[in-house]
């Protein structure tokens, strides 16, 4: 299975605030969780990873540094939702499909898959934020790009759409694509996700699957292996030895 992205040592620094320092892993053909607290350096891991941020140090190699475009390859949903609110979802879609060259875009398909088809041509400002987030989910996931990045994509969403993202995830690591994402429903991400790194003030503390975690630290789930990590009176760094080295995704 190709590597769709490898990072090597990456720190990343905004005046006196080390951001993600020294951090290290490869991620390709898996659903790829990052956990940790707000601040703990997710989203501007991704923001790296996407292209939009340059590592102080460090280095990311995506695709095997086959070259190329990230803004091509990678698909993004921030933290965020970033939407124009004047355009309906339809219209929204369609232009992201022109912008990033996506010959027939399945837009209508999609909007059809979310429960967005009877407001395909309601303008997006007055759509919920759920139904906001899901138009942001398709357009990050149109047009098949190799690896897609989901940052908190499950937050306003109802227990209906998060089921509809589960089964959307797992279609595109079948189909031998790439996910990485973020998000602080932990019972989710230890159902879903292949492996799950675990970032605490920009530091990754360990990464392996959930049952190789939950087996190393002698815990019952992630959300107990997370509390471990997160104690108020926990260290900055490893709060006990992580798994090494920290395993290469499945082949």
């Amino acid at each position: 299975m190709e590597i769709a992205v490898t990072l090597e040592g990456v720190t990343k620094r905004f005046g006196d605030l080390v951001a993600v320092e020294e951090v290290s892993f490869s991620a390709g053909g898996e659903i790829f969780g990052i956990i940790g607290n707000n601040g703990a350096g997710k989203s501007t891991l991704f923001q790296m990873i996407v292209g939009l941020l340059r590592p102080d140090a460090g280095r990311i190699t995506r695709f095997g540094g086959k070259g190329g475009d990230p803004r091509a390859q990678i698909g993004y949903l921030p933290e965020k939702t970033l939407l124009y609110p004047r355009l309906t979802p339809w219209e929204f879609l369609d232009f992201v499909a022109r912008i990033r060259g996506i010959p027939a875009p399945p837009i209508d398909e999609e909007l059809e898959r979310f429960h967005l088809r009877t407001h395909r041509d309601d303008l997006i400002e007055g759509l919920s934020f759920g139904m906001r987030r899901k138009v942001g989910l398709i357009a990050a996931m149109l047009g098949a790009p190799p690896l897609v990045i989901l940052d908190e994509p499950l937050n306003g969403l109802d227990v209906e759409s998060m089921d509809l993202v589960e089964a959307r995830l797992r279609e595109i690591v079948g189909g031998g694509r790439s996910v990485l994402f973020s998000s602080h429903y932990l019972d989710f991400a230890e159902r879903i996700c292949d492996r799950v790194a675990v970032l605490r003030r920009g530091r990754l503390l360990a990464c392996d699957t959930p049952a190789a975690l939950r087996e190393a630290y002698g815990k019952a789930s992630l959300l107990e292996i997370f509390r471990m990590f997160h104690r108020k009176d926990a260290p900055h760094g490893n709060v006990v030895p992580a798994p090494q080295p920290f395993p290469p995704p499945p082949e």
